[in-house]
Order: C-alpha cells, then sequence, then structure tokens
C-alpha cells in the first residue's frame, strides 16, 4: 500500500501559496490615450463656450474716499432758545381717569361677593353692567374699582389686587376738553 498523506500535503502547500487569479497582462490603463485627449478637449471647449455666452467679464473693484461731513447744531440752537419741533397731529388736552377691572362674572351675587372683599382691601370698588355683542340679552356684571388719578396710584392698586390672587386689567378713560 501506498501512503498518499504525503503527496496530499505537498499538493495543498503549493495552492495556498499561488495566487488564484491570473491575468497574462499587466499595467492595463481603463482609458486609452485617444480617450483621455477626446474627454479633455471636450471640457476644455465646453468652459471656453460658457465663457463667451455669459460674457463674463472680470473687472477689479476700486474703493472711493468719500468725506462726510456732521454739523450739531442743537446747543447754540438751545442756547438762542430756537428748536424745531415738528408735530404731525392737532394738540388736544385730555383728562384721563384710570380704573380698574378686577373680574366679570355672569350674576351679581358673585360680583357682591368679591366688591366686599375688595373693600377688605381698602380699595374703592364697585360693579357695572355690561353687555356683550358675542352673547345678545346676556348680561355680566364689571367688577370695576377706581377711578385713580395716575398711572401710579392705579399700579399700587394693581399690586395689591395681584398679590391677593386677583388678575385686573388696567383701563383708561378719556375725555378730551
Amino acid at each position: 500500500m501506498k501512503d498518499f498523506a504525503g503527496k496530499q500535503s505537498g499538493r495543498n502547500k503549493k495552492q495556498k501559496s499561488s495566487p488564484k487569479f491570473r491575468t497574462t497582462k499587466k499595467n492595463i490603463s481603463p482609458l486609452s490615450l485617444r480617450a483621455g485627449i477626446l474627454i479633455f478637449g471636450a471640457i476644455a471647449l465646453f468652459l471656453i463656450l460658457i465663457f463667451q455666452l455669459m460674457n463674463t467679464d472680470i473687472k477689479p473693484v476700486i474703493a472711493k474716499e468719500t468725506k462726510t461731513t456732521i454739523e450739531f447744531t442743537f446747543p447754540s440752537d438751545l442756547e438762542k432758545n430756537w428748536v424745531l419741533a415738528e408735530i404731525d397731529e392737532q394738540l388736544t388736552t385730555q383728562s384721563c381717569e384710570y380704573l380698574l377691572q378686577v373680574e366679570t362674572y355672569g350674576k351679581n351675587i358673585y360680583a357682591q361677593e368679591l366688591i366686599g372683599k375688595m373693600l377688605e382691601l381698602k380699595l374703592n370698588a364697585y360693579v357695572e353692567k355690561a353687555f356683550s355683542p358675542s352673547a345678545p340679552g346676556k348680561t355680566f356684571y364689571r367688577v370695576l374699582s377706581g377711578p385713580y388719578v395716575n398711572k401710579s396710584s392705579v399700579n399700587n392698586a394693581r399690586e395689591k389686587l395681584i398679590k391677593n390672587g386677583s388678575r385686573p386689567l388696567i383701563l383708561t378713560r378719556c375725555t378730551s376738553t
């Protein structure tokens, strides 16, 4: 009997060391020289056509120096008691009063309860009937506080109400004289 173990091991070593894919031609270029020249020529022709059709004319940007003169005449005009003020609207004297709208209720009893709480805070309060265009025929009761002569006093009253859990709105009513 023959021992084939030595032959098989020798044959496996030869197959592992040799490459599986072989080519007979080495250093083959994917493009021929003629195809490369044609592509380069087409790109050059395309660029020449674009520059001719678009009329691109590149000129350098030159900055020009400008001088501005500003003259402030307000201090000298103020010394002469001459100041120009332009007013588009006609001046009218208005007397304004400020109110706080604390809450609006659908029932008068709830408005009266809130007036009691506001009197404890030493704020003037009253109820005013109001009608809403969105709900015709329904009467609302607005709890108002005021009138206040200036914005400072209305803001002080508003802060008191905010500290006690209300969210009042400031209303302004002006009359022309």
